[in-house]
């Protein structure tokens, strides 16, 4: 249980990461590490 915790917690820092950088829409967050590496992946286009 703990692990799933800790999970939903980096996922919802990551939303957070991304939200205060990106315009709404501008961006996909492809993927959520957090098993082994803490981290995202995202989309973006050549301008961002």
């Amino acid at each position: 249980e703990h692990v799933r915790s800790y999970s939903f917690l980096l996922d919802k820092n990551h939303n957070a990461i991304l939200a205060s950088v990106f315009e709404p829409g501008t961006y996909k967050k492809l993927y959520s590490y957090h098993h082994l590496i803490n981290g995202f992946a995202i989309s973006m286009s050549p301008e961002q």
